[in-house]
């Protein structure tokens, strides 16, 4: 509880949006390099075992869940911070 404290309560008296800019740029980095790992690990299973396996199916409904829990994570965190930097009083 103590750490949560000291990591998230300056975090959340910063004032300007800009301040994050490089580690967002950070974070789209590593997204890129994640999403290539993945590419390259699924390029990889396939070409050494085929398309489907014994005793397994290509897509499952929980793909489902993982794409809109992806969706709703990536665009509710994108919205949180520019929408209370319009609606704050600048005053």
């Amino acid at each position: 509880m103590l750490i949560c404290c000291v990591i998230w309560v300056p975090l959340v008296m910063v004032r300007k949006i800009e301040v994050f800019a490089n580690f967002h740029v950070f974070g789209d980095i590593l997204i890129i390099i994640t999403i290539l790992v993945i590419f390259a690990y699924a390029f990889y299973e396939v070409h050494v075992h085929g398309w489907v396996t014994e005793g397994h199916t290509a897509i499952t409904p929980l793909w489902a869940n993982a794409i809109g829990f992806s969706v709703y994570a990536f665009e509710g965190v994108g919205m949180i911070l520019p929408v209370r930097e319009v609606t704050e009083n600048k005053d």
